[in-house]
Parts: C-alpha cells; structure tokens; sequence
C-alpha cells in the first residue's frame, strides 16, 4: 500500500472535479480523499498499490470536460492510516464550500 499526495491547479473548482476524482478512485479501488483549497486547487490524498495509483494520477490530470489542469503536482509518501473508502472533503459545509468553489471558477475565467 502506498499513498501519492496530489495537487491541481487551473479550473478545478465548480466544475465537477472532485466528482470526477471521486469517480476515477471508486473505478480503480483507490482510497483517500479529494478537497478544494481555499487558493483554487484541489487537494487530493490517495492510497492503493502504486500502478492503481499511476493510473490514477494519469486519469486526474486529465481531468472531466469542463475542467482545465494547468499545474499538477505529486509526492509519494508512506500512508500515516489507511483510508476505509474514497471521500469527498468539505471543510467548512456544503454550501459554503460550493459558493467558495464557484468563486473560484469565477476568477480562474475573468483573470486568466
């Protein structure tokens, strides 16, 4: 079991994502986690054998229609736990995360 820690950055935010991720993990039996950053990337945690999570990562960066993955970047690491399933995170509840989501997607279209 290993774990690969994953950062995207571009239009990753209200655009469905972490739905995306959250779909690819449940396909290939990866455990962890997917959340939005309070800068505009998402933030995902991933635990499986190494070539489930090579598959992975290259399933990630390319990311569901609407979504576009400028920046990707990645770190092996021994997993601290185990993860039990694949989750998606929301820090501060679901509608404020999901404004702060949308805001994000608002200024990844009007400033790049």
């Amino acid at each position: 079991m290993e774990e690969l820690r994953i950062d995207v950055c571009g239009r990753v935010q209200g655009v469905g994502f972490r739905q995306f991720v959250k779909r690819q993990a449940d396909a290939l039996s990866v455990k962890g986690n997917v959340r939005n950053a309070s800068d505009g990337r998402v933030a995902i945690v991933a635990q499986s054998s190494r070539e489930q999570l090579e598959l992975f990562l290259v399933r990630v960066q390319g990311g569901p229609f609407l979504a576009k993955v400028t920046e990707v970047s990645y770190a092996w690491k021994k997993p601290a736990f185990l993860y039990e399933d694949f989750v998606i995170s929301v820090n501060s509840g679901f509608v404020r995360d999901q404004a702060r989501s949308f805001t994000n997607l608002g200024k990844k279209l009007f400033y790049l």
